[in-house]
């Protein structure tokens, strides 16, 4: 019981007084008939796998000690992903063909993994070294545009400092970290241009991905920060030591951060929406800000079993709570993970192990009850490591990521 394992339990404050919000009575609505496949990898290969069987299929494999970063996207049959040269690539997801790659305006070694691609309306936006951002063409990888962060425009002398842009409506949105002298800032662009048309300093360092819900802007910057999305004026702050990638469900939103007044443990937090004042919170191990999603009435969330307080190796153990009062559903505390879950039509994927019989890879569990479903041990060499990519799964009704991807889940 997940009770028995996470400190204190669950605490918060009465419900009496709130006003109903149907998000907390929605069901988990399952119907997996609709995964198609899974885009992911191992080191330096391109892989697919059928989301049914979990049958691997191996695109492309990368040589030179190139291997893929981060999140993938698929449009038009492409795969198109980032690699750790700092260029962005696509790959005919049936095939396995090599359709073109595209220097993230120059090759170079790209240490920071927390760049990813995004497409839309057949153009894909990617972050880079050097603080850039591209859009190119999906179809033939044709740079349309590049922005970069440095207020001078140059593209030398910068490490990456760009995380995934998001794309809302005719507006680009990323997040910067400090460098040198420049604080973090969030900028805003045009889509079709990259033009710079606002950009508001942010009074930490990003610690998770922007993340909309309609007019609402929440960007984690150690504290979670609403903001006014055409404005970017401040609604509300929720102060933290740290917060990752929030999720949102009607009036609630979830998201683990580190107690203000903590350095070493985590807490899953249930937050009003209109306020940022927590209506719940759980305990969830040692200090880490692992990315909840809302599924219907529960959240999944991840526990963080590392014993060792401050280090941040993954240690994690999958749970489920109920987003009406942070309740148990279920917990695996034979089960590792190394990534948050990618939630998926009723479904639960990530790379990990089973502790109980050895094995490791990418793993599927049923969302509402946390049965394993099936395990690929393909992957059993890439598991253990957090820089394997995590799983998008592309299906009939969307493509579906951990909570950051896009923007919001399954968007």
């Amino acid at each position: 019981m997940l009770s028995a394992v996470i400190l204190g339990g669950v605490t918060g404050c009465s419900e009496e007084n709130e006003t109903p919000d149907e998000a907390v009575n929605q069901p988990v609505v399952s119907n997996p008939a609709l995964n198609d496949f899974i885009i992911t990898s191992r080191r330096g290969t391109m892989v697919t796998v059928d989301a049914q069987t979990g049958q691997e299929q191996i695109l492309l494999t990368f040589d030179n000690f190139i291997r893929p970063i981060n999140i993938a996207d698929y449009t038009n049959g492409f795969i198109v992903f980032p690699t750790n040269d700092n260029s962005v690539n696509a790959v005919d997801a049936v095939s396995g063909d090599f359709k073109w790659e595209t220097p993230m305006l120059e090759y170079t070694s790209h240490r920071a993994d927390i760049s990813s691609t995004v497409c839309q309306d057949g153009t894909c936006y990617t972050s880079g070294a050097f603080g850039v951002i591209v859009a190119v063409n999906a179809l033939d990888g044709e740079v349309q545009w590049h922005y970069t962060i440095d207020t001078e425009g140059t593209l030398d002398n910068l490490e990456n400092a760009v995380y995934t842009p998001v794309v809302r409506g005719n507006r680009i949105y990323a997040l910067s970290a400090a460098l040198d002298d420049e604080p973090a800032y969030l900028h805003v662009l045009d889509k079709a241009t990259g033009t710079l048309l606002t950009k508001r300093e942010l009074p930490y360092n990003p610690t998770g991905e922007p993340t909309f819900d309609g007019d609402l802007l929440l960007v984690p910057a150690y504290d979670l920060l609403a903001l006014n999305a055409e404005t970017l004026e401040t609604i509300w702050t929720f102060v933290s030591n740290r917060v990752g990638t929030p999720s949102v469900a009607g009036n609630r939103i979830a998201v683990q951060g580190i107690p203000p007044d903590d350095e070493f443990f985590s807490e899953l937090y249930c937050l009003d929406r209109n306020t940022g004042e927590p209506i719940w919170q759980v305990d969830t191990g040692v200090r880490a800000t692992w990315d909840p999603v809302i599924v219907g009435n529960q959240v999944i969330g991840v526990f963080e079993a590392n014993p060792v307080a401050g280090f941040d190796d993954r240690n994690g153990r999958p749970f489920a709570v109920r987003l009406s009062d942070g309740s148990e559903v279920w917990s695996r505390r034979d089960i590792e993970t190394v990534q948050s879950p990618t939630y998926a039509n009723g479904r639960l994927f990530f790379h990990g192990s089973l502790i109980s019989d050895g094995g490791i890879g990418l793993t599927c569990l049923d969302a509402a009850s946390g049965e394993v479903l099936w395990l690929n041990d393909y992957f059993r060499d890439g598991s253990a490591n957090p820089a394997t990519m995590p799983p998008v799964v592309v299906a009939q009704n969307g493509n579906f990521g951990p909570s950051y991807y896009r923007g919001s889940p399954g968007d």
